[in-house]
């Protein structure tokens, strides 16, 4: 229980806690990446900005593809290697919505400590983590907060009873 309760608590309260887990990383972050406008330029297309993701993390499948809203935006592709333990995987291409060019690559196999840790709050919290057995856990415990609200107010209650 106390497990679950501190990774909600890093989730709920990320824009403070991930910062602070992000100084375990040997590098600072830097600015987010953005396209570089072009007079007069088209967008590359989507299937061509997923080509670009898929050179740029092989074995990685894409599992999710935003498309850039203004012209500093980038297309961001969510990949999925195949040992990732959530269900769209924790790996990202941001690709240059005039260039096509990989601006950054984000890979769970090589992120630094801070950023693993991250990645792994999430499916720690939903069972993810081990998958089947994990879940069942969670739903023992899930139950077992379902039973001390109960028993607690019956507790409550026949203690009221004997004060009378």
């Amino acid at each position: 229980m106390l497990f679950i309760t501190l990774t909600g608590v890093l989730i709920a309260f990320e824009r403070t806690t991930d910062p602070l887990v992000k100084r375990l990383n040997d590098a600072p972050e830097g600015p987010a990446p953005q396209s570089t406008p072009v007079a007069g330029g088209m967008p590359i297309p989507v299937d061509e900005a997923v080509a670009v993701a898929e050179r740029a993390l092989p074995g990685a499948f894409a599992s999710n593809v935003g498309l850039p809203n203004g012209p500093k935006a980038v297309f961001r592709i969510l990949k999925k290697f195949p040992e990732d333990r959530t269900p769209a995987g924790r790996s990202r291409v941001y690709v240059d919505q005039f260039s096509g060019k990989a601006l950054l690559v984000e890979n769970t196999r090589t992120a630094p400590l801070g950023t693993r840790i991250l990645n792994l709050k999430r499916s720690a919290h939903t069972g993810d983590i081990f998958g089947a057995p994990t879940q069942a856990l969670y739903f023992t415990v899930s139950l077992g907060i379902a039973l001390q609200a109960i028993t607690g107010a019956l507790i409550w209650w026949n203690g009221r009873k004997r004060a009378r």
